[in-house]
């Protein structure tokens, strides 16, 4: 394990670190895109959440 960490060099540290910083960038994405974290869902459930929320409903347009 140590000479493949040693062996690695510059050029791997680097993409190690930009993969990391990509799987974290993508983790924190995927939380803040949440549909229960929206704002319309926030305010149907401090409405109480009973009704079925108006934006869900599919457009009309006929």
């Amino acid at each position: 394990m140590y000479e493949f960490i040693s062996s690695l060099g510059v050029i791997g540290y680097f993409l190690i670190g930009v993969l990391g910083l990509a799987l974290w960038k993508l983790r924190k994405l995927w939380k803040l895109r949440s549909p229960l974290d929206s704002l319309q869902h926030k305010a149907w459930r401090n409405m109480g959440g009973l009704e079925h929320p108006d934006h869900l409903d599919p457009p009309n347009d006929r």
